[in-house]
């Protein structure tokens, strides 16, 4: 299936083509690589790709078959164009928010999945990509569309220990990535030095925040931790806006504060926005991003409003009329020319409504602030507890579930 890019409309600002070079303005040497220096990585990840495949089924033809079958699951969800650029931080490249840095053990084990899925292995490979596991209730913030909103500062469940359990049993399945949310994680930075401490090799941590409790120290703290990221939620690029979705005077400024400790550290840096109806439009979306560029981030997460949590019953959807706005600047800003000094942005609803969902228990899953596995953070079905049971049994009944909004991915 070949995905063409959305149609280009006037929805889209009027803006001035970027051509300033890299690095991009940055406490810390956050670097966004187009043109040849991004040729020359990107045929080097392909190299160490080939191998992987070569060193398992030994004959170049078959390898060069399979990498075929790889590259078509690509294009399936992604259309034919080639991603602008890739991130630099310190030693490491990324280009997906939700694929492992290379080169690392992390994206070696992720790609072994990914060739099982086209070509069975004789072992077991990692069968997510990505587990988001919140790890408390507690939160110093209040805001609107929160997905944990009905059990914000209630009594805490989950003790290290259980926390401990639950990323053994998540381990069993497999994950190349594990992103620690909440509430805010913040608040139980032991634990997550903790979960940290006990992980195995070939998995990538995140940790997902509004910027709270981020100082110098805890930034540090995490680097040595082996910490990959941070994902810093960031819902307007007006001071006073920003602060009012999220219930506190002074959460733009943690955001600001929070994102330069983390680079001063070493860590990724991401963006994530709430885009509601309010915002999405053309002129916001472009201030959002220009913010974005100049705070030298790696990577803009944008997510669509669900009527789940704090909006549960609310008519939240954007209109058809604002998802192809999004997908036109998503698409501008990550493969045309003249934006590739800007961060890399990734969006979940542009794939979704053409190759389906990746959640589900496909590539990945959500454990709740009670250890409870749901298909994501916005379908609230429980469909078995991390503690409890067979965590592979729970992951079949939620396979079989799918998701609740859009088609399950079969890619």
């Amino acid at each position: 299936m070949t995905v063409a890019p959305p149609i280009r409309s006037k929805l889209l600002p009027d803006v001035t083509e970027d051509s300033s070079d890299t690095p991009i303005p940055s406490a810390h040497k956050t670097r966004i690589l187009h043109g040849l220096a991004k040729e020359w990585i990107e045929f080097k990840i392909k190299w160490n790709i080939f191998q992987l495949v070569l060193k398992q089924f030994k004959n170049p033809i078959q390898a060069i078959k399979i990498v075929n079958k790889l590259n078509a699951n690509r294009r399936a969800f992604l259309g034919e164009s080639r991603i602008k650029k890739i991130a630099k931080i310190g030693s490491q490249y990324y280009w997906d928010l939700y694929i492992p840095s290379w080169p690392s053990q992390a994206f070696d084990e992720f790609i072994e999945a990914e060739i099982d899925r086209v070509e069975p292995l004789p072992f077991g490979t990692k069968q997510l990509t990505n587990v988001l596991m919140a790890i408390t209730k507690k939160c110093a913030l209040k805001c609107e569309h929160c997905f944990e909103f009905n059990a914000l500062n209630q009594k805490e469940t989950l003790s290290i220990d259980k926390l401990k359990l639950i990323l053994e049993n998540v381990c069993k399945i497999g994950s190349s990535q594990i992103q620690l949310s909440g509430g805010e994680p913040l608040m139980r930075l032991d634990a997550i030095r903790e979960l940290l401490a006990v992980s195995k090799p070939g998995t990538e941590f995140w940790v997902l925040s509004s910027g709270y409790l981020l100082s110098k120290e805890t930034a540090n703290i995490l680097k040595q931790s082996n910490l990959t990221g941070v994902v810093i939620s960031l819902d307007h690029f007006e001071e006073e806006k920003h602060n009012a979705f999220r219930g506190r005077s002074n959460s733009y400024a943690w955001v600001k504060e929070a994102i330069k400790n983390a680079q001063e550290a070493g860590l990724v840096t991401a963006l994530s926005i709430c885009i509601t109806k309010s915002f999405a439009t053309k002129e916001n979306l472009h201030s959002y991003l220009n913010l974005a560029k100049e705070m030298g981030v790696a990577f803009v997460q944008l997510l669509e409003p669900k009527a789940s949590g704090g909006y549960a019953g609310l008519d939240v959807s954007l209109t058809k009329e604002q998802e192809q706005l999004i997908e036109e600047v998503y698409w501008q800003y990550n493969y045309e020319a003249g934006f590739e000094s800007y961060p890399i942005l990734v969006y979940h609803g542009y794939y979704q409504r053409r190759a389906g969902c990746f959640a589900a228990g496909n590539r990945t899953l959500y454990i709740d602030t009670d250890g409870d596995m749901h298909a994501c953070p916005f379908c609230n079905k429980k469909s078995g507890s991390a503690l409890v049971g067979s965590t592979q049994e729970h992951l079949h009944k939620i396979k079989r579930g799918g998701c609740a909004t859009f088609k399950t991915s079969t890619l």
